[in-house]
């Protein structure tokens, strides 16, 4: 289950305009970015589904001890060939950070042009996502990020219940309560799960640089 919520003042609630819509767009756009993140990196622990890097039977590849800095295009084109050798035929997508795609588009050849790539990685499409971090630890290296590499129609999203949006001015917890601070409190889920056709359809690239 995937959860998000708000705290606002009465006074915000009564006196701007188009709050309702404001605050049901950002909530819908932090569950929405929760279940990138779940589908990714979830532990299947705690409420969580369980993220394509957490899946068991999916390929994870470390591309060196400490860290690799991202060259050419080889290491993605051995990752996709290494699920042909799966017998998985594509469509094949890639998701990686923001600066793994910044890195790849200022490859150059001797003559300065931008770096050509194989022809299996380009047609590949190319996804960025800012929920893959550039923090990861391999080894000795402290600023790695992954590269996910698959054939993503054979990941399934479940949803069990759509987002359900709950107010309340009465709620409470461990800071108090929304009547004593004359608050409203906002609160949205989504129970939804993540599972893999065929978790081989499926290759982690970890160390990036």
């Amino acid at each position: 289950m995937l959860v998000a919520g708000s705290k606002l003042s009465i006074e915000m609630v009564e006196d701007a305009i188009n709050i309702d819509n404001i605050v049901g767009q950002s909530i819908s756009k932090s569950l929405a970015l929760e279940i990138d993140r779940a589908a990714l990196y979830g532990s299947g622990s705690s409420n969580q589904p369980t993220g394509i890097k957490n899946q068991s039977g999916v390929t994870l590849t470390t591309l060196a001890t400490n860290g690799y800095t991202l060259t050419d295009f080889s290491k993605y084109s051995t990752g996709i060939s290494a699920l042909l050798g799966y017998n998985f035929t594509g469509p094949f997508g890639i998701i990686h950070s923001a600066r793994t795609a910044g890195e790849l588009d200022n490859l150059q050849d001797t003559l300065h042009q931008p770096l050509r790539q194989p022809d299996s990685v380009a047609a590949a499409q190319k996804f960025v996502s800012n929920q893959i971090p550039n923090n990861l630890t391999v080894g000795t290296g402290t600023t790695c990020s992954d590269a996910f590499i698959g054939q993503f129609d054979c990941c399934m999203f479940g949803v069990r219940t759509g987002m359900v949006l709950e107010i309340s001015r009465v709620s409470g917890d461990s800071t108090g309560s929304a009547f004593s601070n004359a608050q409203v409190w906002i609160r949205a889920y989504l129970r939804a799960d993540i599972q893999l056709v065929h978790p081989l359809a499926f290759n982690v690239l970890s160390g990036i640089l």
